[in-house]
């Protein structure tokens, strides 16, 4: 069973145990962005690094973050994680959770060492209300004033899209718009 990461699956898999092979796929007509909004990936206020909230990104005491999806466009570069078969289904039923509302389950055509693959992702949902259209320099905003001061077990924040830009280019994969993101959450060239 094969499924395509293109955000924090690259770096958190489920079931890791269970993956038989990692390798880079593209998966054409759409790009990453930061455009739902995800409590989860957020951190309590008085956790954060930032001393700012970002308005419409406070829930009590609580900083909302923001999640990958995507968007159309000319590409979108990935990893394709091969799973074991008989770990399909608890790993279905774990990424369904994960993923949560704000995503579509979709079943895609990937490429990968150029041959096509069939795979199983999760893309915006353009129709949820958690769907947000942010310049970039908001984006950055937003991630940094989620990031707590201290490290989880999970990437919460700007930890989170540096999770993601790790991950790519440990398989020889950069994207401009990740880096340009980070240059901005970091005050440098990211």
């Amino acid at each position: 069973m094969f499924v395509f990461a293109y955000g924090s699956l690259m770096y958190e898999p489920e079931r890791p145990d269970a993956l038989r092979s990692v390798r880079p796929a593209r998966l054409p007509g759409l790009v990453r962005r930061f455009n739902k909004r995800s409590r989860a990936r957020g951190c309590a206020r008085h956790l954060a690094a930032e001393p700012r909230d970002v308005e419409g990104f406070v829930d009590g005491a609580h900083r909302v973050s923001l999640a990958l999806g995507t968007v159309p466009g000319a590409g979108l570069d990935g990893l394709l994680l091969a799973y074991a078969p008989d770990a399909a289904d608890d790993v279905l039923a774990r990424l369904a959770a994960r993923e949560g509302p704000g995503y579509r389950r979709s079943e895609v055509v990937v490429e990968v060492d150029g041959a096509a693959c069939a795979a199983v992702t999760w893309l915006t949902d353009p129709d949820s209300g958690l769907v947000v259209e942010l310049d970039l320099a908001a984006q950055a905003r937003v991630l940094a004033a989620a990031t707590p001061r201290q490290r989880g077990e999970r990437a919460l924040g700007a930890d989170y899209l540096h999770g993601v830009q790790r991950a790519l280019g440990a398989h020889g994969l950069r994207d401009p718009y990740v880096d340009a993101l980070v240059g901005l959450v970091t005050g440098g060239d990211g």
